[in-house]
């Protein structure tokens, strides 16, 4: 993978106690990381907003942009995503499956919260509660959020992410080869 090509390589060691020989091979170090220093106005002008579509990973992402699926790990670095699974937006069927797992397949759309709106203020539900016996809430000022809509929710900010332009990559690529590895 040509992110890690720059790294520096360390012997790793594979044998396991009953090897006769040790199994000893040159890896690239996986525990550095490459550090830019890009202030908030250089990566507004540097990238451009995007949205994921569902079911688009960042390898797809940057053949379309990029033309290479190899320059997906820009798409991930912009964004300061570390962890795919947990940082990238799930697909619609997917997110059904991590709701059913997280909250059990009969809660899925159980009440997460409640919130007051129009200002989406949220309430667990004895303040709520509370606040309607004195009389400070019309029962229609309330909003219940089921665990699906709060996780649906929470799915779709991780949508709106950066794409560095096209015309700003191999500027990007370069810098990111030439910077200091912690």
């Amino acid at each position: 993978m040509t992110y890690f090509q720059n790294f520096p390589n360390i012997q790793y060691d594979y044998s396991i106690n009953t090897d006769p020989n040790p199994i000893v091979e040159i890896i690239p170090d996986l525990l550095q990381r490459v550090t830019l220093k890009i202030s908030d106005s250089d990566r507004q002008l540097l990238c451009q907003d995007y949205v994921v579509s569902d079911g688009e990973t960042p390898e797809k992402i940057a053949f379309n942009f990029y033309n290479d699926p190899l320059l997906h790990w820009t798409i991930l670095y912009i964004n300061s995503i570390c962890d795919y699974h947990a940082e990238w937006p799930l697909q619609d069927q997917a997110l059904v499956s991590y709701c059913q797992k997280k909250y059990g397949v009969d809660n899925v759309y159980g009440i997460h919260h409640y919130e007051k709106m129009p200002e989406m203020l949220v309430m667990d539900s004895q303040f709520m509660q509370d606040q309607i016996d004195l009389g400070n809430f019309e029962q229609g000022c309330i909003a219940a959020v089921t665990n699906f809509d709060y996780e649906e929710r929470l799915n779709t900010l991780k949508r709106f992410i950066k794409i560095i332009k096209p015309s700003n990559l191999s500027g990007f690529v370069k810098l990111f080869t030439a910077a200091q590895i912690i």
